[in-house]
């Protein structure tokens, strides 16, 4: 029994531990904090992207479905504006986002107004914040992730959709 005490004194007066310390705290960071770190930003980008998508329907229930197709439409507009926010900075898109707006009216059932819904689509290919070297083919934690959100809202003004 007095020599395992001795043999504990021993190794903690020769700096095993210390030696030991190095390769753990390496493998915790890498293990571990890192992916858990992309993980908690996946949810960020996220939300952020679907902000953008929530604006965008937003505006293209009060445009017609040409003025929402066009190239200087209150869409890009939007989008160009989330791109130059903190949201957009924070994303960091491999690319500009697509957006598809969709027009539907809806069914006929015999009165004279017909309520017309707007789908928009947004796909945003989002970098991952840190890239994780062990995990460099996982979307999101090494490798760059595609996002595709919809939203459908009621345009307000079923006269003005309709031009």
């Amino acid at each position: 029994m007095k020599n395992a005490v001795l043999s504990r004194r021993k190794r903690a007066q020769n700096g095993h531990c210390i030696a030991e310390f190095g390769p753990a705290l390496f493998l915790g960071i890498v293990g571990f904090f890192m992916p858990s770190f992309a993980l908690i930003f996946l949810g960020v980008d996220y939300f952020s992207c679907y902000e953008l998508n929530d604006l965008e329907t937003s505006e293209a229930c009060k445009v017609s479905q040409t003025a929402a197709e066009s190239k200087t439409s209150p869409l890009v507009t939007v989008m160009k504006r989330w791109e130059s926010s903190g949201l957009g900075r924070f994303v960091n898109p491999v690319e500009d986002p697509v957006t598809k707006v969709n027009y539907v009216e809806s069914p006929d059932f015999g009165d004279k107004s017909r309520d017309i819904y707007v789908t928009v689509t947004t796909t945003v290919k989002c970098r991952p914040f840190i890239n994780v070297p062990l995990l460099k083919d996982i979307a999101g934690v090494g490798a760059p992730m595609t996002l595709t959100l919809a939203n459908q809202s009621f345009c307000e003004y079923p006269s003005i959709a309709k031009k």
